[in-house]
């Protein structure tokens, strides 16, 4: 069809690519932000073990007991605990991570990173966390105590 002179509006051509175009480009930046959205998951996870790992130190200082985090690979949450006597004891529900965030690995001994009363750590090693797109994250603690991300 031929528009008329003078008339005003688009062709059903011209609206059916103006919204071919639209539908491509929200589909473009949907998967850029599911992306994104799964890098920040990733982090925060890394983020809140560090701090817990920083609280957990605190803890032991001011109970006077060796307190741990325990990390089992696959797990999409970790465990804190306390030491009572030659056990280790719950210290109240396990903490999850973020949504799409596990655990990947922990090298420390037993898999958990312990603080001894005076702030050094019993167990050492490094926490890595896995998001859904398989990109990894760590946390490193070291024998002084020491907290810190990897980079």
């Amino acid at each position: 069809m031929v528009p008329a002179r003078g008339s005003k509006g688009l062709s059903i051509v011209e609206l059916i690519i103006g919204l071919f175009v639209i539908g491509l480009a929200a589909t473009m930046a949907l998967f850029q932000w599911s992306q994104a959205r799964d890098g920040a998951a990733l982090r925060a996870g890394a983020r809140q073990v560090m701090l817990d790992l920083f609280s957990v130190r605190l803890r032991a200082a001011a109970t006077n007991r060796t307190h741990r985090l325990v990390f089992s690979a696959g797990a999409a949450s970790y465990q804190p605990q306390w030491r009572n006597g030659s056990a280790y004891v719950n210290l109240g529900p396990p903490v999850p991570l973020p949504q799409g965030v596990t655990v990947a690995r922990c090298n420390a001994t037993a898999q958990a990173i312990a603080f001894r009363p005076r702030g050094n750590a019993a167990t050492f090693g490094t926490v890595v966390l896995r998001n859904r797109r398989g990109e990894e994250r760590g946390v490193v603690v070291d024998i002084a105590g020491r907290v810190r991300l990897q980079e």
